[in-house]
Order: structure tokens, then sequence, then C-alpha cells
């Protein structure tokens, strides 16, 4: 999937908002100590250029890149929000289709 537009780009960060207006506008709401939230990028192309795409973003973000398991990955955390950069190398996206991801 091509990267977002300036108008796809919006909506992800416009509804982030919202939630944090919605949450905030009522106290009452529950959330659990180890509530996340998370947005990810997942990069187009073969392995190698999603790892260079993960490694570019690292050194943009100031942050580690690294494998979490499977994934070859980058994020920046704000609490427990983050942004996340994702590489699903093609074997293990074969492994989760076929296990019926």
């Amino acid at each position: 999937m091509p990267d977002a537009g300036a108008v796809e780009r919006r909506e992800p960060v416009e509804g982030l908002r919202a939630l944090a207006r919605f949450l905030e506008a009522d106290p009452r709401l529950p959330v659990g100590r180890t509530a996340r939230v998370e947005l990810s990028y997942f990069p187009e192309g073969c392995d190698g250029r999603q790892e260079d795409e993960v490694d570019r973003w690292a050194r943009r973000m100031g942050t580690p890149a690294g494998w979490e398991g499977a994934l070859f990955v980058t994020e920046k955390r704000f609490g427990r929000v983050a942004y996340r950069v994702v590489s699903i190398p093609r074997a293990a996206g074969e492994r989760e289709r076929s296990a019926g991801w």
C-alpha cells in the first residue's frame, strides 16, 4: 500500500486527537493501567527495502531499529503511545497467512 498523502495522513492524526479529547472530556471513562495506543507504518517492497526503510526512519526519529521476533521494527514512544515502522519479512508474512492471520 502506498504512503498516505496529505489528506489520508490527516485522518489518523485527527483520530488520535479526537480520542484524546474524548478521554479528557470524561475522566470517568476507564483506561487500563496497561492500555496502549500504536500507530504502525508498514513499508512496501522486498525484505531488504523494507528493512532499509525501517533503518532510515529509525535514524530520522533517533530511535534504535532491531528485531522483535520475526519483525524488524523501530518505534518512538510517548509513554504508552507509540509510532512504529515495521518490516514484516516475506517468510514471516506467509507463515502468518497460512496460520489464518
